[in-house]
């Protein structure tokens, strides 16, 4: 026999070893015939039913009026006792000959009265305040520069 056909002969012999293995692998991982029988069904724990939490205060018009520039995230967080709802940052570009390049992180609290809380931070520091009203009206300590220029 020739080198050639002694090869031939191993190649095929390594293919059907192989795809006899293949198939015995399949046929033993094949998925199991039906019974017909639900799953037990899930218990709850045994205990007492916690009690629900309770609604939280609105944040008020008048306590953000009062907010001074300059707080923390963390020390408002501590003062409303929540987290915020919400967090979205925006950049800004310079407005020339007033402000450089920023980036502001909104924190925005969805009080239960349907007024929103949105307060601006730039370098962690407290910089803008936003309380709008239930009739969408926004109550803001932002200065537009375009109101200036008129």
């Amino acid at each position: 026999m020739s080198t050639n056909q002694v090869l031939s002969i191993v190649l095929i012999v390594l293919c059907l070893t192989l795809l006899i293995t293949l198939v015995a692998k399949r046929v033993a991982t094949g998925t199991a015939p039906e019974t017909g029988v639900a799953p037990p069904p899930v218990r709850l724990p045994e205990g007492e039913i916690p009690e629900p939490v309770p609604e939280r205060e609105s944040i008020s018009e008048e306590t953000i009026e009062k907010l001074y520039l300059g707080y923390t995230y963390e020390e408002l967080e501590d003062r409303f006792g929540v987290p915020a709802d919400e967090r979205k940052s925006e950049y800004h570009r310079d407005a020339t000959g007033y402000t450089a390049p920023h980036t502001i992180v909104w924190y925005t609290w969805a009080n239960p009265d349907s007024t929103v809380v949105r307060l601006g931070f730039i370098n962690n520091k407290l910089e803008r305040k936003q309380f709008i009203r239930k009739d969408g009206i926004v109550i803001s300590n932002e200065v537009k520069l375009d109101d200036l220029e008129q």
